[in-house]
C-alpha cells in the first residue's frame, strides 16, 4: 500500500510539473485602433457593416494559450449568408507591423466540429480506463484476499480480510469519484463547443448570431489583424497586442 501511495505522489507531483512547462510564458491584452468603437461594461466593441451584413467583435481574454473573441454577425440583407468558423482567421506582425516568419504569420480559429470529435473521443477513452480499472481492482482485490487467507495465521485471517475488503474498496470509491467528476467536466466542455462557439451556420435575412471563437497567440506579435470571411466580404479588425505581466 505505501508503494502506491509514493507512485502516486509521484505521478501527481510529474502532471503539475510537465503542465506548468506548456503554459504561456505571459498574459497579454488586445486593445483595437478601429475608429468604431464602443465600450459596454468596459470592453472594447467594433463594428462593421458591408453590404447591410454587421459584424461585431470584442476581445474577451486570454485562456491559456488561446486569444478569446465574443463575435456577433447581423444578416441585414435581402439572401441568406453562410458562416464558417475556418474562415475566421489573425494575422500576425511584430511591433514594427513587419509580418512575422512563416509558420506564425497567420493563425486560424479552432474548428469546434474537430473539438466537439475530440472531447466524445476523451469521454469514450475516460470509459475504457474506468472499466479497465474497475476489473483490475476486483482482481487484485481477489488474489490479495485469497493470498492472505493462505499465508496468515487463523487469528490474522479475519483482520487481513477486512483490511484488504477496505483498502481495495476505498480505491474504487475515488476511482468511482474522478470518473464522475471527469465525465461531468467533459461533457460541460462539449456542451460549451456545442452551444458557445461560433459554428457554421446558414444566417437567413434578420436574423443575428453570436459566440465565441478561440484562436491561437503568439508571445512575438506586436500587432494582430484579425479577419471575418463571410462569402467574398473580408471583415477586417486591427488590435495592439499589449503584454501586462509574465505568469509566475
Amino acid at each position: 500500500m505505501k508503494s502506491y501511495l509514493i507512485i502516486r505522489a509521484i505521478f501527481i507531483i510529474t502532471t503539475v510539473f510537465i503542465s506548468s512547462c506548456y503554459m504561456a510564458s505571459d498574459i497579454y491584452k488586445l486593445s483595437t485602433f478601429d475608429e468604431q468603437t464602443e465600450y459596454l461594461m468596459g470592453r472594447e466593441i467594433i463594428s462593421k457593416e458591408i453590404d447591410s451584413i454587421v459584424v461585431s467583435v470584442n476581445f474577451e481574454e486570454q485562456l491559456d494559450n488561446d486569444f478569446t473573441f465574443l463575435i456577433s454577425i447581423e444578416n441585414n440583407s435581402e439572401h441568406p449568408i453562410f458562416v464558417e468558423p475556418n474562415r475566421i482567421f489573425v494575422e500576425t506582425f511584430d511591433n514594427n507591423l513587419i509580418r512575422l516568419q512563416p509558420q506564425w504569420d497567420t493563425m486560424y480559429a479552432i474548428d469546434p466540429e474537430m473539438k466537439i470529435v475530440e472531447i466524445s473521443q476523451q469521454c469514450k477513452n475516460r470509459e475504457s480506463e474506468y472499466k479497465t480499472s474497475t476489473n483490475i481492482n476486483a482482481v487484485f482485490g481477489l488474489l490479495s484476499i485469497i493470498s492472505d487467507a493462505a499465508l496468515s495465521s487463523r487469528e490474522k485471517v479475519v483482520e487481513n480480510l477486512i483490511n484488504d475488503i477496505d483498502y481495495f474498496a476505498t480505491k474504487q470509491i475515488i476511482e468511482n469519484e474522478n470518473y464522475n467528476a471527469r465525465k461531468a467536466e467533459l461533457l460541460d466542455t462539449k456542451n460549451f463547443w456545442q452551444n458557445e462557439v461560433i459554428r457554421k451556420t446558414d444566417l437567413y435575412p434578420s436574423e443575428r448570431i453570436s459566440g465565441k471563437c478561440f484562436i491561437p497567440l503568439v508571445n512575438e506579435a506586436g500587432f494582430l489583424k484579425l479577419h471575418i470571411l463571410i462569402e467574398d466580404k473580408d471583415f477586417i479588425y486591427t488590435f495592439k497586442q499589449i503584454r501586462l505581466t509574465a505568469r509566475s
